[in-house]
């Protein structure tokens, strides 16, 4: 439980003479400065002013580009770690790490590390508040300056404690608090039950690091002159201070990142993604999320992270959004038991949490994928985000849609199709594929990855392989009615799919993002163009709809019987044609009078394969698919 040193009020804060700080506003941020000098000559600022204050705040705030200053990914900050919670388990959680010393006064000083440059370095800060939860210390010389002032460290506890924007899992509470009924307590290493919070010029002047947590100040074997053996969470008093509601959301995620800490930090997707949720459930949507209009990245490894969190903080959006997904699906309360998972992390760990939810990682996976493209609740919860700041979310293919009247693959008259070998689905992502106006699909996949092993090795490849790949279709009908989805699994041969589509989508997800590199797949679309069975009022008469070919399949040789109900009286025609379009083999039915007429075609030296019978008649076009055996 965490201790009261003081109680929360008003006359905690230090609040400077307003003569000094008109004095002070020449320097930094004068405009901001000289302005908070009004309201200090109107009164002083009380804990419920700056409580009024935060709800007009915007929960949409700046700062797209902040790079996270925790470093979570290299091998030193996992040794950081290990030794902690190596120490913890020998000592037992109630047994601090380190010395504490007695809980400052108001207005006292000290020195602390910073860690700047790649080095550890000595500031002098100062006691500006003191809570039940921390003490805030402020750089002496940002005070001296005027870049901090009495009515941002009284704003920013209101961020901190008292209230979060509308949003916000818990609106009337602060975000220290909602980080603690979701996520769990920082590791408390000595004793004293608060966090100090470090507020000083990061990057020592403009920097895009606003705030970062660091392990080596939780390692009781940390070398001497690193770290701070204290729970710390470090905060920019730069740009930070420039926008406060900016500098709040930072704070839910550096706090995440020291909360983590107490049950062992996860794989650095994971943490960030974390971290930015928290941000999302306290209210702030700050992060635009840019990367579903970037093909390369929303196909990209789900669970890879780039040194600085790629270009533009990209990373960042890729985690965040996967973990607020996540939050969709088992609420805030889920996402703090994935958090705090101490001995399965990754995958198993999400894993593990959403089976006890009655769900499962690789449905979440598919689902998510599907979401992204979609966004859409009313086809399901599943299927898109409950934030507000995330609902207009979406993926447009408007590029890449294969039109079913002009197909990418057809050769003359025949059957229209896509045939693509050569593709692959990165671990854990996704590709998307997408036809317009088709009729009467088929499709079929596989992955072939399991044919490069010898014999004996084949089926169990197969079966690893088809596990942790799979494909969705999505069909828009023409006339407007709702979407339908079938899972397609590979190796399951062609699936028909009769009717007439606005468009059908293949979404084909890889399941397991710990599959180093992903999968090849190959596939085939096949179908009908709409305008020759689509009735054109001027033209065309209405197609037959009970067009019947049996036996199918049918042994290579044997004769096919085609009841063909005519329309329009005239010679008909029967042709073979393969999937490229080509056609094999012609003949004549002859002379059809209308009404319903049967016929009998041998097929004679029609090889083993998927075949096409396309019937063509006076204005009129069909084509069925056949599959010949041996």
């Amino acid at each position: 439980m965490i201790r009261v040193t003081k109680k929360c009020s008003a006359s905690n804060v230090e609040l400077r003479p307003v003569f000094n700080r008109a004095f002070r506003a020449v320097s930094g941020r004068a405009f901001r400065t000289a302005a908070l000098l009004v309201l200090g000559f109107v009164s002083t600022w009380s804990v419920q002013a700056a409580s009024v204050q935060l709800s007009t705040l915007p929960a949409i705030v700046a700062a797209q580009d902040h790079f996270c200053g925790t470093d979570s990914h290299s091998d030193a900050a996992h040794a950081h770690v290990r030794s902690f919670l190596t120490a913890r388990a020998v000592r037992g959680p109630s047994v601090p790490l380190f010395k504490s010393g007695s809980p400052p006064d108001v207005g006292a000083e000290q020195d602390f590390r910073v860690f700047e440059s790649d080095n550890w370095m000595s500031l002098t800060f100062q006691a500006v508040d003191i809570t039940a939860a921390y003490v805030l210390w402020v750089e002496t010389e940002e005070l001296d300056n005027g870049n901090v002032t009495n009515e941002e460290i009284v704003a920013l506890r209101g961020h901190l404690l008292e209230s979060t924007p509308s949003g916000s899992v818990e609106p009337g509470q602060g975000i220290l608090e909602n980080i603690h009924s979701r996520f769990g307590l920082p590791p408390n290493v000595d004793g004293d039950g608060l966090v100090d919070i470090l507020v000083y010029d990061i990057g020592r002047g403009p920097s895009n690091t606003l705030g970062y947590v660091h392990s080596a100040d939780v390692n009781p074997d940390a070398p001497p002159g690193v770290g701070n053996g204290r729970d710390i969470l470090y905060l920019d008093s730069d740009r930070g201070t420039a926008n406060l509601t900016t500098l709040a959301a930072i704070a839910a995620h550096e706090y995440t990142h020291l909360v983590h800490l107490s049950y062992g930090w996860d794989t650095t997707f994971l943490n960030e993604g974390y971290a930015e949720y928290a941000m999302v459930m306290n209210g702030y949507f700050w992060r635009n999320i840019t990367f579903l209009n970037q093909q390369t990245e929303y196909q990209r490894t789900l669970m890879d992270w780039r040194d600085g969190g790629g270009p533009g903080a990209v990373d960042y959006e890729r985690a965040g959004l996967f973990v607020t997904y996540l939050a969709n699906l088992v609420g805030p309360d889920g996402v703090g038991q994935m958090l705090k998972g101490p001995n399965m992390k990754g995958p198993k760990g999400i894993d593990s949490v959403l089976t006890m939810h009655g769900d499962s990682f690789a449905n979440a996976l598919q689902d998510y994928h599907a979401a992204n493209l979609f966004n859409d609740r009313s086809l399901g919860e599943r299927f898109g985000y409950a934030e507000p700041g995330r609902s207009a979310l979406r993926i447009s293919l408007a590029d890449q849609v294969i039109d079913g009247e002009n197909p990418n693959i057809v050769n003359g008259e025949g059957a229209p199709g896509t045939v693509s070998s050569g593709q692959s689905v990165n671990s854990g992502a996704v590709r998307y594929f997408r036809w317009a106006d088709v009729a009467d699909f088929s499709f079929t996949f596989e992955t072939p990855g399991w044919r490069g092993f010898p014999g004996p090795f084949q089926q169990q490849q197969r079966e690893t392989l088809y596990a942790r790949n799979r494909v969705r279709l999505v069909f828009e009908p023409m006339d407007g009615g709702p979407l339908a989805f079938q899972d397609v699994m590979p190796g399951t041969g062609f699936q028909d799919f009769p009717g007439v589509y606005a468009s059908v989508t293949a979404i084909f997800s890889h399941l397991n993002p710990e599959a180093v590199p992903g999968d090849q797949i190959e596939f085939e679309a096949l179908w009908t163009r709409p305008s020759t069975i689509v009735t054109d009022v001027e033209h065309t008469p209405v197609p037959p709809s009970d067009l019947a070919i049996w036996p199918n399949p049918v042994s290579a040789g044997a004769s096919i019987n085609i009841s063909l109900p005519v329309q329009s009286p005239g010679v008909y025609r029967v042709d073979l044609v393969d999937i490229l379009g080509r056609v094999h083999d012609r003949s004549s039915l002859g002379y059809l009078e209308a009404g319903r007429n049967i016929a009998t075609i041998h097929g004679g030296s029609w090889s083993t394969g998927t075949w096409f019978i396309r019937i063509s008649g006076p204005d009129y076009q069909t084509t069925r698919r056949i599959t010949v055996l041996r």
